[in-house]
């Protein structure tokens, strides 16, 4: 293979996705809000595997994405809903195997899995 693309197939996506179903609802569930965790599709395909509801409405969203480097593409979802929710989209957030957090674009960005079991800094 050319370049730093690794090519990782559904396997490890899919586990990569049960990993965060699983502990994602465990991390918001310590937030100081009620909320809810689902997953937001369209009828015309167009999908967000994790989406948390605040209590008052507001959004955080998240996706999985086994592969790098993570596209411009792989960002559709995310904007999709962002731009549906204006105001309402706190975050999107695109989980990756790779060891770089980034922003991409507004409220659009790309995080590391293993940032979820990093405590935060005092």
């Amino acid at each position: 293979m050319r370049g730093t693309y690794r090519s990782v197939s559904w396997i490890t996506q899919l586990n990569l996705f049960g990993v965060l179903a699983g502990e994602l609802p465990k991390q918001i569930s310590w937030l100081p809000f009620r909320g809810t965790v689902g997953r937001w599709r369209t009828s015309n395909g167009d999908e967000v595997d994790l989406v948390a509801e605040h209590d008052d409405g507001r959004v955080i969203a998240f996706d999985v994405k086994a592969s790098q480097p993570i596209s411009g593409k792989d960002f559709n979802g995310l904007r999709k809903l962002r731009n549906a929710l204006g105001s309402r989209f706190e975050a999107g957030v695109a989980f990756s195997n790779g060891g770089r957090s980034h922003s991409v674009a507004d409220r659009l960005s790309v995080l590391p899995v293993e940032r979820l079991w990093m405590p935060i800094p005092e």
